[in-house]
């Protein structure tokens, strides 16, 4: 996917980011384009385990960069493990997904069919999934049955 693609889902995520808010972005291109948009335009404290996305940050006298601790995984420059878990719960009083108004999920579309290493969330738990193209038709119906705002970028 290219970099456009991904600056157009980055920007469609940030439009709901509230002036003040919290938000947690994991390591991925567009939450890295997501927070350069959110540097420049939005006041806000971002919780990050990824040591890239923290140094887009301090340029902003608008934004605090809350970064978690943990094991680094060389390959991507973040942090994981029960440190970083830890320090997640720390920074939210509870544990992030459960103390959030809205869960905003952003993946390219090739993506949401895929099964990862890592569970970050049940869908149920997710209000809004943003995306550049179709989910497959079961992945649609799951979205669907979970009551879960479906925003597609792609014209």
């Amino acid at each position: 996917m290219n970099n456009e693609a991904k600056a157009v889902i980055a920007r469609a995520a940030v439009e709901l980011i509230a002036d003040g808010a919290t938000v947690y972005l994991d390591y991925t291109t567009s939450y890295a384009i997501a927070a350069e948009i959110v540097r420049q335009q939005k006041r806000a404290t971002v919780i990050t385990p990824t040591l890239p996305i923290a140094n887009i940050l301090p340029e902003s006298t608008e934004v605090d960069t809350v970064v978690l601790g943990g094991i680094m995984r060389r390959n991507e420059c973040s942090l994981f493990g029960p440190l970083a878990e830890r320090a997640l719960e720390g920074a939210t009083s509870s544990k992030a997904m459960d103390h959030c108004t809205t869960v905003v999920l952003v993946a390219d579309a090739d993506k949401l069919d895929t099964i990862a290493v890592n569970r970050i969330s049940e869908l149920e738990s997710i209000d809004v999934v943003i995306t550049d193209g179709t989910p497959s038709p079961e992945l649609s119906v799951a979205i669907d049955g979970a009551d879960i705002t479906l925003t597609t970028t792609k014209e």
